[in-house]
């Protein structure tokens, strides 16, 4: 959504598909763009739809001084309400920021009831920064369910994952990372999901999550439910943790 502050092509209402399935959704673009997915943002309610053999690729890498894309299989980014909402069959999400399953950004919404089986999740662009000083807006995060997010919750949801993930930092099974977004990257909170699978080539994967300072991130009844393979090994990290810190405008000098 080129207009993405404006919030004109923001989609509102409600949409139940009444559990019927969108099949081979085709969605590409070489140009950047602020949500991208069968719906571009959401600030509404989305439920009850199961999407099939979604295709959706962003091949533009931002400028570091333009906003994230948020790429979703679904939903690109957002800010509303995600219940009951399947990705299946061999869907493909490619994109450089904020790459999801069912989600790729989300802002403060609930999400419960999800799901995503055969989805494969590519993150491109250049993993490599000079130093421990990255710029928030161009890290590059992946999960199977939302790839980025700050606020909100994300309940009873389920994920088979197989990601193949080199050289990736921030990458998690459920959540790629809260944003890096006025110290609200450990605003969420992610209650009974299940998650299994495995992640591989990652620099610091998590189980669960990618990245997030919050140790309440998720509840008890999720930790039970993690059963996921990195590099092979069963003893994984359930939260990813890196040394790089961050600089965005929301700091001071």
């Amino acid at each position: 959504m080129n207009d993405y502050e404006k919030q004109s092509t923001f989609f509102r209402g409600t949409f139940d598909g009444g559990g019927h399935t969108i099949s081979n959704l085709t969605f590409e673009m070489d140009s950047f763009i602020v949500g991208a997915g069968l719906f571009g943002v959401n600030s509404g309610t989305i439920k009850n739809l199961n999407v099939a053999d979604s295709l959706v690729h962003v091949t533009h890498v931002a400028e570091p001084e333009k906003k994230l894309t948020a790429i979703g299989g679904v939903i690109g980014y957002n800010m509303g309400t995600v219940e009951n909402v399947a990705l299946t069959g061999s869907s493909s999400i490619l994109g450089n920021n904020c790459v999801g399953g069912v989600i790729g950004g989300n802002e403060y919404g609930a999400v419960s009831g999800c799901r995503t089986e055969g989805a494969v999740v590519e993150l491109i662009g250049d993993n490599s920064f000079p130093d421990r000083i990255i710029q928030c807006d161009i890290a590059m995060v992946g999960g199977l369910i939302i790839g980025d997010g700050f606020g909100g919750t994300i309940d009873g949801c389920s994920v088979k994952i197989d990601i193949d993930a080199k050289d990736a930092t921030h990458v998690g099974g459920l959540v790629g990372t809260g944003l890096y977004y006025y110290g609200q990257e450990t605003a969420f909170k992610i209650t009974n999901c299940s998650v299994s699978g495995t992640i591989d080539g990652a620099v610091t994967p998590g189980t669960i999550l990618g990245r997030s300072n919050a140790d309440s991130s998720y509840d008890e009844a999720t930790r039970a439910n993690v059963k996921v393979l990195i590099d092979g090994k069963a003893s994984g990290a359930e939260v990813g943790t890196t040394d790089r810190m961050y600089e965005s405008a929301d700091q001071d000098e």
